[in-house]
Protein backbone atom coordinates (compact mmCIF):
# COMPACT_ATOMS: atom_id res chain seq x y z
CA UNK A 1 0.00 0.00 0.00
CA UNK A 2 1.43 3.08 -1.20
CA UNK A 3 1.66 6.51 1.56
CA UNK A 4 -1.17 8.30 -0.11
CA UNK A 5 -3.33 5.28 0.44
CA UNK A 6 -2.10 5.06 3.98
CA UNK A 7 -2.69 8.45 4.81
CA UNK A 8 -6.07 8.92 3.15
CA UNK A 9 -7.23 5.99 5.37
CA UNK A 10 -5.75 7.43 8.75
CA UNK A 11 -7.11 11.00 7.63
CA UNK A 12 -10.61 9.27 7.15
CA UNK A 13 -10.64 7.20 10.39
CA UNK A 14 -10.10 11.00 11.81
CA UNK A 15 -12.94 11.71 9.82
CA UNK A 16 -15.01 9.64 10.87
CA UNK A 17 -14.41 9.84 14.48
CA UNK A 18 -14.93 13.28 14.70
CA UNK A 19 -18.04 13.47 12.74
CA UNK A 20 -19.71 10.81 14.28
CA UNK A 21 -18.43 11.79 18.26
CA UNK A 22 -18.83 14.39 20.48
CA UNK A 23 -20.09 17.78 19.09
CA UNK A 24 -20.22 19.81 22.62
CA UNK A 25 -21.61 23.19 23.04
CA UNK A 26 -18.35 24.92 22.75
CA UNK A 27 -17.78 24.20 19.29
CA UNK A 28 -21.21 24.03 18.01
CA UNK A 29 -20.66 26.94 15.77
CA UNK A 30 -17.09 25.86 14.46
CA UNK A 31 -18.49 22.15 13.42
CA UNK A 32 -20.46 23.43 10.31
CA UNK A 33 -16.62 24.41 8.70
CA UNK A 34 -15.21 21.11 9.27
CA UNK A 35 -16.67 18.61 7.44
CA UNK A 36 -15.54 20.85 4.12
CA UNK A 37 -12.13 21.44 5.78
CA UNK A 38 -11.77 17.53 6.04
CA UNK A 39 -13.24 17.27 2.37
CA UNK A 40 -10.54 19.47 1.13
CA UNK A 41 -7.82 17.45 3.02
CA UNK A 42 -8.91 14.11 1.73
CA UNK A 43 -8.69 16.33 -2.14
CA UNK A 44 -4.96 17.30 -1.05
CA UNK A 45 -4.64 13.55 0.01
CA UNK A 46 -5.39 12.24 -3.20
CA UNK A 47 -3.78 14.60 -5.33
CA UNK A 48 -0.70 13.93 -3.27
CA UNK A 49 -0.46 17.31 -1.55
CA UNK A 50 0.48 16.10 1.81
CA UNK A 51 1.98 19.39 2.66
CA UNK A 52 -1.83 21.46 2.18
CA UNK A 53 -3.20 17.98 3.81
CA UNK A 54 -1.71 18.64 6.85
CA UNK A 55 -2.29 22.33 7.08
CA UNK A 56 -5.71 21.30 6.31
CA UNK A 57 -5.86 19.15 9.13
CA UNK A 58 -4.12 21.77 11.70
CA UNK A 59 -6.48 24.69 10.82
CA UNK A 60 -9.65 22.54 11.19
CA UNK A 61 -9.11 20.04 14.56
CA UNK A 62 -8.22 22.58 17.72
CA UNK A 63 -5.34 20.66 20.01
CA UNK A 64 -6.63 19.83 23.44
CA UNK A 65 -6.79 16.55 25.98
CA UNK A 66 -9.79 14.99 23.51
CA UNK A 67 -7.68 15.35 20.38
CA UNK A 68 -3.86 15.11 21.25
CA UNK A 69 -3.67 11.47 20.66
CA UNK A 70 -5.24 12.36 17.46
CA UNK A 71 -2.30 14.82 16.48
CA UNK A 72 0.57 12.23 17.74
CA UNK A 73 -0.81 9.39 15.80
CA UNK A 74 -0.68 11.79 12.54
CA UNK A 75 2.54 12.76 13.22
CA UNK A 76 3.57 9.23 13.97
CA UNK A 77 2.19 8.16 10.33
CA UNK A 78 4.04 11.07 8.45
CA UNK A 79 7.43 10.33 10.29
CA UNK A 80 6.87 6.26 9.23
CA UNK A 81 6.59 7.22 6.25
CA UNK A 82 9.91 9.33 5.96
CA UNK A 83 7.84 12.99 6.36
CA UNK A 84 9.74 13.68 8.91
CA UNK A 85 9.29 17.92 8.77
CA UNK A 86 5.78 17.14 8.61
CA UNK A 87 5.79 15.29 11.31
CA UNK A 88 8.07 18.00 13.47
CA UNK A 89 4.85 20.91 12.32
CA UNK A 90 2.60 18.56 13.63
CA UNK A 91 4.24 18.02 17.17
CA UNK A 92 5.38 21.48 17.41
CA UNK A 93 1.89 22.61 16.47
CA UNK A 94 0.74 20.82 19.53
CA UNK A 95 3.33 22.38 21.94
CA UNK A 96 2.42 25.74 20.99
CA UNK A 97 -1.04 25.39 22.91
CA UNK A 98 -1.13 26.09 26.46
CA UNK A 99 -4.51 23.70 26.99
CA UNK A 100 -2.37 20.50 27.44
CA UNK A 101 -1.51 19.44 30.80
CA UNK A 102 2.37 18.72 31.31
CA UNK A 103 2.69 15.04 31.33
CA UNK A 104 0.79 15.65 27.68
CA UNK A 105 3.67 18.25 27.07
CA UNK A 106 5.89 15.42 27.74
CA UNK A 107 4.35 12.97 25.85
CA UNK A 108 4.86 15.66 22.80
CA UNK A 109 8.41 16.38 23.55
CA UNK A 110 8.97 12.54 23.42
CA UNK A 111 7.36 12.39 20.18
CA UNK A 112 9.21 15.61 18.67
CA UNK A 113 12.73 14.11 19.88
CA UNK A 114 12.13 11.28 18.09
CA UNK A 115 11.29 13.61 15.12
CA UNK A 116 14.26 14.95 15.39
CA UNK A 117 16.49 11.48 15.77
CA UNK A 118 15.14 10.59 12.38
CA UNK A 119 16.12 14.39 10.95
CA UNK A 120 19.66 13.90 12.22
CA UNK A 121 18.94 16.70 14.47
CA UNK A 122 20.74 14.57 17.42
CA UNK A 123 21.56 17.98 19.64
CA UNK A 124 17.99 18.83 20.19
CA UNK A 125 16.80 15.34 20.24
CA UNK A 126 19.34 14.99 23.37
CA UNK A 127 18.32 18.19 25.17
CA UNK A 128 14.27 16.91 24.65
CA UNK A 129 14.89 12.98 26.37
CA UNK A 130 17.28 14.68 29.26
CA UNK A 131 13.88 16.80 29.61
CA UNK A 132 11.42 13.92 29.60
CA UNK A 133 13.82 11.70 31.75
CA UNK A 134 14.20 14.15 34.52
CA UNK A 135 10.32 15.13 34.72
CA UNK A 136 8.34 12.57 33.64
CA UNK A 137 8.93 9.28 35.63
CA UNK A 138 6.06 7.48 33.56
CA UNK A 139 8.19 8.22 30.23
CA UNK A 140 11.42 8.06 31.68
CA UNK A 141 12.49 4.14 30.12
CA UNK A 142 11.53 4.84 26.68
CA UNK A 143 13.37 8.14 26.82
CA UNK A 144 16.32 6.61 28.01
CA UNK A 145 15.61 4.15 25.19
CA UNK A 146 16.45 6.75 22.87
CA UNK A 147 19.31 8.59 24.28
CA UNK A 148 21.29 5.62 24.36
CA UNK A 149 20.45 5.03 20.17
CA UNK A 150 21.67 9.04 20.04
CA UNK A 151 24.95 8.34 22.09
CA UNK A 152 25.67 5.38 20.18
CA UNK A 153 25.53 6.90 17.19
CA UNK A 154 27.58 9.63 18.38
CA UNK A 155 30.19 7.10 19.97
CA UNK A 156 29.73 8.38 23.23
CA UNK A 157 30.18 5.39 24.94
CA UNK A 158 30.52 7.13 28.61
CA UNK A 159 27.48 8.71 28.31
CA UNK A 160 25.71 5.26 27.58
CA UNK A 161 26.91 3.34 30.14
CA UNK A 162 25.75 5.94 32.46
CA UNK A 163 22.20 5.74 31.01
CA UNK A 164 21.84 2.35 30.32
CA UNK A 165 22.93 1.10 33.94
CA UNK A 166 20.56 3.79 35.12
CA UNK A 167 17.91 1.89 32.42
CA UNK A 168 18.73 -1.31 33.81
CA UNK A 169 17.42 -0.47 37.44
CA UNK A 170 14.08 0.80 35.90
CA UNK A 171 11.49 -1.31 37.02
CA UNK A 172 10.27 -2.82 33.69
CA UNK A 173 13.58 -3.99 32.89
CA UNK A 174 13.82 -5.39 36.13
CA UNK A 175 10.66 -7.08 35.50
CA UNK A 176 11.79 -8.59 32.13
CA UNK A 177 14.32 -11.10 31.79
CA UNK A 178 15.48 -11.03 27.85
CA UNK A 179 14.93 -7.15 28.53
CA UNK A 180 17.69 -7.12 31.17
CA UNK A 181 19.67 -9.69 29.52
CA UNK A 182 19.74 -7.22 26.41
CA UNK A 183 20.74 -4.13 28.44
CA UNK A 184 23.56 -6.18 30.12
CA UNK A 185 24.60 -7.18 26.67
CA UNK A 186 24.34 -3.48 25.37
CA UNK A 187 26.56 -2.43 28.78
CA UNK A 188 29.42 -5.09 28.24
CA UNK A 189 29.80 -3.90 24.35
CA UNK A 190 29.91 0.08 25.55
CA UNK A 191 32.83 -1.06 27.55
CA UNK A 192 34.26 -2.81 25.00
CA UNK A 193 33.97 0.09 22.81
CA UNK A 194 35.85 2.11 25.56
CA UNK A 195 38.36 -0.19 26.13
CA UNK A 196 39.33 -0.41 22.21
CA UNK A 197 39.89 3.59 22.52
CA UNK A 198 42.25 2.93 25.48
CA UNK A 199 44.01 0.39 23.74
CA UNK A 200 44.47 2.67 21.22
CA UNK A 201 45.72 5.84 23.62
CA UNK A 202 48.01 3.08 25.17
CA UNK A 203 45.92 3.20 28.63
CA UNK A 204 46.77 -0.41 29.18
CA UNK A 205 45.43 0.14 32.85
CA UNK A 206 42.05 1.75 31.83
CA UNK A 207 41.86 -1.41 29.02
CA UNK A 208 42.56 -3.51 31.81
CA UNK A 209 39.53 -1.90 33.75
CA UNK A 210 37.12 -1.60 30.62
CA UNK A 211 37.16 -5.17 30.17
CA UNK A 212 36.77 -6.13 33.89
CA UNK A 213 33.34 -4.14 33.42
CA UNK A 214 32.34 -5.80 30.12
CA UNK A 215 32.91 -9.23 31.27
CA UNK A 216 30.81 -8.58 34.63
CA UNK A 217 27.67 -7.01 32.74
CA UNK A 218 27.87 -10.25 30.37
CA UNK A 219 30.24 -12.94 31.45
CA UNK A 220 29.15 -15.19 27.95
CA UNK A 221 30.26 -12.21 25.49
CA UNK A 222 32.35 -13.23 22.44
CA UNK A 223 33.37 -10.01 22.29
CA UNK A 224 35.05 -9.55 25.57
CA UNK A 225 36.22 -12.95 25.47
CA UNK A 226 38.39 -11.77 22.02
CA UNK A 227 39.46 -8.79 23.26
CA UNK A 228 40.70 -10.13 26.90
CA UNK A 229 42.35 -12.94 24.99
CA UNK A 230 43.72 -10.69 22.47
CA UNK A 231 45.05 -8.48 25.86
CA UNK A 232 47.03 -11.63 27.01
CA UNK A 233 48.52 -12.44 23.91
CA UNK A 234 50.06 -9.30 24.57
CA UNK A 235 51.20 -9.58 27.67
CA UNK A 236 52.54 -13.44 26.67
CA UNK A 237 49.99 -15.16 28.59
CA UNK A 238 48.48 -17.26 25.47
CA UNK A 239 47.63 -20.32 28.27
CA UNK A 240 45.20 -17.82 29.74
CA UNK A 241 44.25 -16.95 26.35
CA UNK A 242 43.31 -20.45 24.87
CA UNK A 243 41.57 -20.69 28.88
CA UNK A 244 39.58 -17.92 27.89
CA UNK A 245 38.31 -18.60 24.98
CA UNK A 246 37.23 -22.42 25.20
CA UNK A 247 35.14 -21.26 28.60
CA UNK A 248 33.48 -18.89 25.53
CA UNK A 249 33.41 -21.78 23.16
CA UNK A 250 31.53 -23.84 25.86
CA UNK A 251 29.38 -20.66 26.86
CA UNK A 252 28.36 -19.62 23.42
CA UNK A 253 29.53 -22.14 20.72
CA UNK A 254 27.45 -19.69 17.57
CA UNK A 255 30.48 -17.35 18.18
CA UNK A 256 33.56 -19.96 18.24
CA UNK A 257 34.55 -18.88 14.37
CA UNK A 258 34.96 -15.41 15.49
CA UNK A 259 37.82 -15.97 17.85
CA UNK A 260 39.84 -18.60 15.68
CA UNK A 261 42.16 -15.94 14.86
CA UNK A 262 43.56 -15.14 17.91
CA UNK A 263 43.02 -18.82 19.47
CA UNK A 264 45.35 -18.94 16.55
CA UNK A 265 47.67 -16.06 17.55
CA UNK A 266 47.75 -18.02 20.93
CA UNK A 267 48.70 -21.32 19.32
CA UNK A 268 51.40 -19.50 17.65
CA UNK A 269 52.66 -17.91 20.50
CA UNK A 270 52.66 -21.02 22.78
CA UNK A 271 54.27 -23.50 19.88
CA UNK A 272 55.54 -21.37 17.59
CA UNK A 273 55.95 -23.24 14.50
CA UNK A 274 53.59 -26.00 15.64
CA UNK A 275 50.82 -23.56 16.62
CA UNK A 276 48.95 -24.39 13.63
CA UNK A 277 48.99 -28.47 14.19
CA UNK A 278 48.33 -27.51 18.21
CA UNK A 279 45.32 -25.32 17.48
CA UNK A 280 43.78 -28.96 15.21
CA UNK A 281 44.57 -30.86 18.01
CA UNK A 282 42.74 -28.73 20.20
CA UNK A 283 40.16 -28.34 18.07
CA UNK A 284 39.45 -31.91 17.44
CA UNK A 285 39.48 -32.60 21.55
CA UNK A 286 36.82 -29.81 21.63
CA UNK A 287 34.42 -31.91 19.40
CA UNK A 288 34.35 -34.74 17.90
CA UNK A 289 34.53 -33.64 14.75
CA UNK A 290 35.07 -29.58 14.32
CA UNK A 291 32.85 -27.29 12.10
CA UNK A 292 33.40 -26.68 8.55
CA UNK A 293 34.43 -22.31 9.45
CA UNK A 294 37.20 -24.27 11.82
CA UNK A 295 38.44 -26.99 8.69
CA UNK A 296 38.99 -23.81 6.33
CA UNK A 297 40.04 -22.19 8.48
CA UNK A 298 43.20 -23.93 9.82
CA UNK A 299 43.35 -25.43 6.14
CA UNK A 300 43.89 -22.18 4.86
CA UNK A 301 46.95 -21.13 6.83
CA UNK A 302 48.26 -24.32 6.64
CA UNK A 303 48.28 -23.86 2.71
CA UNK A 304 49.62 -20.49 3.74
CA UNK A 305 52.56 -21.54 5.67
CA UNK A 306 53.64 -23.76 2.69
CA UNK A 307 55.85 -26.04 4.71
CA UNK A 308 55.72 -30.19 3.70
CA UNK A 309 53.78 -31.63 6.78
CA UNK A 310 51.75 -28.52 6.98
CA UNK A 311 50.30 -29.53 3.44
CA UNK A 312 50.12 -33.18 3.87
CA UNK A 313 47.60 -32.62 7.56
CA UNK A 314 46.01 -30.19 5.46
CA UNK A 315 45.40 -32.40 2.61
CA UNK A 316 44.29 -35.34 5.42
CA UNK A 317 41.89 -32.13 7.19
CA UNK A 318 40.40 -32.05 3.87
CA UNK A 319 39.93 -35.85 3.20
CA UNK A 320 38.27 -36.47 6.68
CA UNK A 321 35.70 -33.06 6.36
CA UNK A 322 34.85 -34.38 2.81
CA UNK A 323 34.48 -37.82 3.41
CA UNK A 324 32.57 -36.23 6.84
CA UNK A 325 30.16 -34.16 4.48
CA UNK A 326 29.02 -37.21 2.54
CA UNK A 327 25.34 -38.15 2.94
CA UNK A 328 25.54 -41.48 5.08
CA UNK A 329 22.61 -44.12 5.38
CA UNK A 330 20.33 -42.50 3.06
CA UNK A 331 20.23 -39.02 5.24
CA UNK A 332 21.23 -35.89 3.82
CA UNK A 333 24.47 -34.46 4.28
CA UNK A 334 25.69 -33.48 7.46
CA UNK A 335 26.58 -29.69 6.15
CA UNK A 336 25.40 -27.15 3.50
CA UNK A 337 25.95 -26.35 -0.24
CA UNK A 338 27.83 -23.61 0.90
CA UNK A 339 30.11 -25.64 2.96
CA UNK A 340 31.06 -28.51 0.77
CA UNK A 341 31.83 -26.05 -2.43
CA UNK A 342 34.45 -24.05 0.65
CA UNK A 343 35.69 -27.81 1.03
CA UNK A 344 36.14 -28.15 -2.69
CA UNK A 345 37.63 -25.17 -3.01
CA UNK A 346 40.57 -25.45 -0.52
CA UNK A 347 41.42 -28.71 -2.06
CA UNK A 348 41.21 -27.18 -5.39
CA UNK A 349 43.72 -24.76 -4.24
CA UNK A 350 46.13 -27.19 -2.36
CA UNK A 351 45.93 -29.57 -5.48
CA UNK A 352 47.24 -26.71 -7.92
CA UNK A 353 49.68 -25.64 -5.65
CA UNK A 354 51.13 -28.98 -5.26
CA UNK A 355 51.14 -28.88 -8.98
CA UNK A 356 53.02 -25.46 -9.38
CA UNK A 357 55.63 -26.68 -6.90
CA UNK A 358 56.31 -30.05 -9.02
CA UNK A 359 56.56 -27.72 -12.25
CA UNK A 360 52.87 -28.57 -13.85
CA UNK A 361 50.21 -25.87 -14.43
CA UNK A 362 46.76 -27.59 -14.70
CA UNK A 363 44.37 -24.90 -16.61
CA UNK A 364 41.13 -26.64 -16.12
CA UNK A 365 42.32 -26.57 -12.29
CA UNK A 366 43.32 -23.14 -11.74
CA UNK A 367 40.10 -22.16 -13.83
CA UNK A 368 37.64 -23.97 -11.49
CA UNK A 369 39.74 -22.65 -8.06
CA UNK A 370 39.50 -19.29 -9.84
CA UNK A 371 35.57 -20.17 -10.35
CA UNK A 372 34.51 -21.08 -6.94
CA UNK A 373 36.89 -17.96 -5.71
CA UNK A 374 34.75 -16.08 -7.44
CA UNK A 375 31.56 -17.50 -6.44
CA UNK A 376 32.30 -17.52 -2.79
CA UNK A 377 33.33 -13.88 -2.63
CA UNK A 378 30.33 -12.58 -3.54
CA UNK A 379 28.33 -15.03 -0.89
CA UNK A 380 27.11 -13.49 2.19
CA UNK A 381 28.52 -14.87 5.34
CA UNK A 382 27.18 -13.22 8.18
CA UNK A 383 22.82 -12.35 8.54
CA UNK A 384 21.20 -10.59 11.07
CA UNK A 385 18.48 -12.52 12.70
CA UNK A 386 16.19 -9.76 13.79
CA UNK A 387 16.28 -7.39 10.53
CA UNK A 388 17.80 -9.75 7.68
CA UNK A 389 20.91 -7.45 7.25
CA UNK A 390 23.52 -10.00 5.29
CA UNK A 391 26.94 -8.76 5.04
CA UNK A 392 30.64 -10.63 4.66
CA UNK A 393 31.64 -9.42 7.41
CA UNK A 394 30.96 -9.87 11.38
CA UNK A 395 29.36 -6.55 13.04
CA UNK A 396 28.74 -6.80 16.77
CA UNK A 397 26.57 -4.37 16.28
CA UNK A 398 23.87 -4.63 12.54
CA UNK A 399 24.98 -2.05 10.76
CA UNK A 400 20.13 -1.70 9.69
CA UNK A 401 18.49 -2.58 12.63
CA UNK A 402 21.61 -1.35 15.00
CA UNK A 403 20.60 -4.67 17.60
CA UNK A 404 23.89 -5.85 19.35
CA UNK A 405 25.58 -9.81 18.48
CA UNK A 406 22.37 -9.67 16.14
CA UNK A 407 24.44 -10.74 13.22
CA UNK A 408 25.37 -14.28 13.20
CA UNK A 409 26.77 -16.51 10.51
CA UNK A 410 24.44 -17.81 7.95
CA UNK A 411 25.78 -21.48 7.36
CA UNK A 412 26.12 -22.98 11.20
CA UNK A 413 27.02 -26.30 12.24
CA UNK A 414 25.06 -29.20 11.73
CA UNK A 415 23.57 -30.66 14.55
Amino acid sequence: MDNTALMVIAFASLCAGLLLGRFSRQIKVRTERKPSAYVQGLNFLLEDQSDQAVEEFLRALEVNSDTLETHLSLGKLMRRQGHVNRAIRIHQNALARPSLSQEEQHSVHLELARDFMAAGLLDRAELLLKEVILEAPELRSLAQRHLIEIYQDEKEWGEAVRVATSLQQSKFVKSQPEEKKYVQRMISHFYCELAEQANQAGDVDDVKRCLSQAASADKTGARVAVLTASRLNIESNPKAAIRTLSKLNAQNPAWFAACLPTLMESFNGLYESDGLEKLWDHLTDVSAFPTIPEVLFVVKHLVDAGKENDLLLAREILSRSIAYAQPSDGNASRVSAGHILGLLNALAGLELNGSRQAGEFPDTLASLHAALNTYLDTKKMYRCENCGFAGRELHWRCPSCKRWDSCLRIDQPAA
